[in-house]
């Protein structure tokens, strides 16, 4: 029975269009939020985005140019204490990702090279990915005793799982961009999403109490020459590179509070609270007073804004 592969017959596209729309939602919510964690890490400015959600062959996986990380996630043994580590999927990560986020990680601009990571980069980005993923599994409605573990075993030993979902995810800041692929079990990723959805435990009135705050909604930030500033003129329409898909980031006094949709009603902008955050988690990004990520700008899909 050694040659026999176990085969997931439970095909993730049996999920009604509704159930993948909310999975979209869920998963924009959490890469916006991984890069907050990012963010904090790095103290850079970090963007993010949902770039792909599929069911996919694991053959139409992409792994050329690519080092690959099993991604496990502890499951507590029938008697006593002990646990076990079970297959999630794989993180498909091309290599020169691998070497530009450690060097951002290590404080440099993270430019990345075209080269085999060395041992000490591939476990500096699978130690600090293990801890800014934790929204995502959050997102997918994955209750684990601890956050699912990245671990380097390479090509030939990491095990895209038989019935896949593939997962894009971007990441960027200013001058630079990294993309890569959650390869997960469709099986793990459809008992997460049948859960009903968790009500944050955090409320507006534990946040901001009794005392009156102003809140701060803006779009993500442009760049403009300045002979192009001096001309501008009553009328004149600046072109947003702000998607519409990506949530806005809400703010009380530089700290982060909502994730929300932009809209209007009636003859009024507004906006819709998608999400509250865990302001304690957020703690360390006001404490080292990291900016605001401005979200992902890579979508052809803009908006535009009179003036």
């Amino acid at each position: 029975m050694s040659g026999v592969e176990l085969f997931d017959f439970h095909e993730l596209s049996e999920l009604s269009h509704d159930a993948k729309a909310r999975a979209i939602e869920a998963l924009q919510l959490g890469v916006t939020r991984v890069a907050l964690v990012l963010s904090a890490i790095t103290r850079r400015n970090v963007q993010g985005n949902l770039v792909r959600f599929d069911v996919v062959d694991p053959r139409e996986v992409a792994t050329n140019g690519c080092d690959l990380y099993d991604i496990t996630v502890a499951v507590p043994v029938s008697t006593g204490t002990a646990v076990t580590r079970q297959p999630l999927g794989v993180a498909v990560i091309p290599r020169q990702v691998v070497t530009g986020m450690a060097e951002l990680l290590m404080g440099g601009p993270g430019e990345g090279e075209q080269r085999t990571p060395n041992r000490f980069e591939r476990s500096l980005l699978a130690r600090r990915l293990t801890e800014a993923l934790g929204p995502m599994w959050e997102a997918l409605g994955l209750e684990t005793i601890e956050p699912p573990g990245l671990t380097y075993v390479g090509s030939p030993l990491a095990q895209i799982p038989l019935s896949t979902i593939a997962i894009g995810c971007s990441f960027a800041t200013a001058s630079q961009g990294w993309e890569f692929t959650l390869a997960l079990s469709s099986t793990v990723v459809d008992a997460g999403l049948a859960l009903e959805p968790k009500t944050s435990g955090v409320t507006m009135s534990v946040a901001v109490k009794d005392v009156p705050v102003e809140l701060t909604v803006s779009f993500s930030p442009i760049k403009v020459n300045a002979v192009d500033i001096v001309r501008l003129a009553v009328g004149d329409v600046i072109r947003l590179e702000h998607p519409q898909a990506v949530p806005l980031v809400v703010q009380a006094q530089g700290r982060p509070l909502l994730l929300v949709r932009h809209g209007t009603t009636g003859r009024r902008v507004a906006i819709e609270v998608l999400d509250v955050l865990d302001v304690a988690e957020l703690a360390e990004i006001a404490a080292a007073e990291t900016p605001l990520p401005a979200l992902n700008r890579r979508s052809a899909r803009t908006i535009d804004e009179q003036i």
